[in-house]
C-alpha cells in the first residue's frame, strides 16, 4: 500500500470535500484503537500498527495518543515532525484597540 504524501497539505485544497474525507476514511482513520496503560495502538485497513507511549510525567489524554499515532503514520520519521513544528509560521497577535 502506498503511504500518504507527507507533503500531502500542499495538494489537499484543491479536492473537493468528499475527496478528502475518502483519502481520511481510507489511509488516515484506524480500524481499532486499543489503549493498553500508558501504550495506545492504533490498527490501520492496512493491517500496520502505530504505536505510542506516554512520556513519564504526562498525563494521558486519549486524543493527543491518537493524533500522534496518525503524525507517526504520515511522517517519515519524528526529525520531519520536528522540521514541521519548527519550521511553523508563527503570526503575532493583534492588539484590540477596544479593549480596556
Amino acid at each position: 500500500m502506498a503511504k500518504v504524501p507527507c507533503d500531502i497539505s500542499d495538494f489537499i485544497p484543491n479536492f473537493h470535500p468528499r475527496v478528502i474525507e475518502a483519502v481520511i476514511e481510507k489511509y488516515l482513520k484506524p480500524e481499532k484503537v486499543i489503549v493498553n496503560g500508558t501504550h495506545t495502538v492504533c490498527v490501520w485497513k492496512d493491517g500496520t500498527k502505530t504505536i505510542v507511549n506516554l512520556m513519564e510525567g504526562d498525563n494521558f489524554n486519549i486524543e493527543f495518543a491518537v493524533a500522534m499515532c496518525i503524525v507517526k503514520k504520515v511522517l517519515p520519521n519524528h526529525n520531519a515532525f520536528k522540521r514541521l513544528v519548527e519550521n511553523a509560521h508563527i503570526q503575532p497577535l493583534k492588539e484590540n484597540k477596544d479593549a480596556l
